[in-house]
C-alpha cells in the first residue's frame, strides 16, 4: 500500500504509474486517479489548450503522410502557420467574439472530460480545400466543426448567394440577426484583449481573460441605444417558432 501525497488515501501500489530512475523502480508519489484530474485541468488552462490545439494541426500532415492508403486531400492538410500567427489569429477571433462560436453563438469550453463534448473549442479550415494558413483558420466548437463538414469557401459564397435569391426579406432578416448577435459578443473587447496580452502565459482559467462584468453590460446598455429592440424582439421570435 502506498499514500497519495494529493488525496492522502492509503491505495493498492497499482493504482500509481511507475518510472525509472537511475536503474531503480520508483512509483509516482500522486495516484492515478488524482494525476488524471491534475492532467485534464491543466490541458484546459488557456496557454496548453491553444498549443495542444496548434499541435494536432502542425502534426495532421505528418500523419497524412504516414497512411498506408491514398488520401487525396492530404496537401490540403499541410500546415502554414507558425505558432505565433496561429496565437494571433486567435487573438484576432477572440477580441470580437470572447470564447463564442462564430458559427452557432454557443460558449465554447476547453474543460476536458469523459465523453463527446460539442461544446469543445477546435480549430477548423475556413475552405477545407486549401491548407491551413493564418487567413483561413478559425476557433468553433465541435458542433459547428461536425456540421461544417469539407464545406468550401465557393460552396458558402454560392449558398449565399442562393438564399439571399430564393428567401430574400426571411434569409436577410437572419443576417440582420446575426450581426446583432456579433456586435453583442464583441462588447467588452478593449478590457478581454488588455487582460488577454497581461495574463494569458501565466493564467489557469479564462476568467482571468474575459472583461468584467460591469464592462460587458455598460457596453451592451450602449449597444442597445443603437439598435431597434422591438424589430429584434420579433425577428428572434421568428426564429424560434420556425
Amino acid at each position: 500500500m502506498k499514500a497519495c501525497n494529493k488525496c492522502k488515501k492509503s491505495l493498492p501500489e497499482d493504482m500509481f504509474h511507475r518510472r525509472t530512475r537511475n536503474n531503480r523502480l520508483h512509483l509516482y508519489p500522486t495516484c492515478k486517479p488524482c494525476r488524471k484530474l491534475r492532467d485534464a485541468a491543466r490541458v484546459g488552462q488557456p496557454h496548453t489548450y491553444l498549443r495542444t490545439l496548434y499541435r494536432g494541426v502542425r502534426d495532421r500532415f505528418a500523419k497524412s503522410e504516414s497512411r498506408s492508403w491514398k488520401d487525396n486531400n492530404k496537401k490540403a492538410k499541410e500546415c502554414r502557420v507558425s505558432w505565433e500567427d496561429f496565437l494571433e489569429r486567435f487573438m484576432d477571433q477572440y477580441a470580437v467574439m470572447g470564447l463564442r462560436c462564430p458559427l452557432t453563438n454557443i460558449q465554447m469550453t476547453t474543460v476536458q472530460g469523459k465523453g463527446f463534448n460539442l461544446e469543445s473549442m477546435t480549430v477548423d479550415r475556413i475552405d477545407n480545400e486549401v491548407m491551413y494558413t493564418k487567413e483561413n483558420i478559425m476557433f468553433i466548437s465541435q458542433k459547428a466543426n461536425l456540421n461544417k463538414g469539407g464545406t468550401t469557401l465557393y460552396s458558402i459564397a454560392a449558398l449565399d448567394f442562393y438564399l439571399n435569391n430564393i428567401m430574400g426579406s426571411k434569409y436577410r432578416a437572419y443576417k440582420t440577426m446575426v450581426v446583432a448577435d456579433l456586435k453583442r459578443a464583441a462588447c467588452g473587447r478593449e478590457e478581454r484583449m488588455e487582460r488577454f496580452k497581461k495574463f494569458f502565459g501565466t493564467t489557469k482559467t479564462w476568467d482571468m481573460l474575459l472583461e468584467s462584468k460591469e464592462t460587458r453590460e455598460k457596453e451592451i446598455k450602449e449597444l442597445h441605444k443603437l439598435e431597434d429592440l422591438e424589430f429584434m424582439a420579433k425577428l428572434r421570435r421568428q426564429h424560434h417558432e420556425t
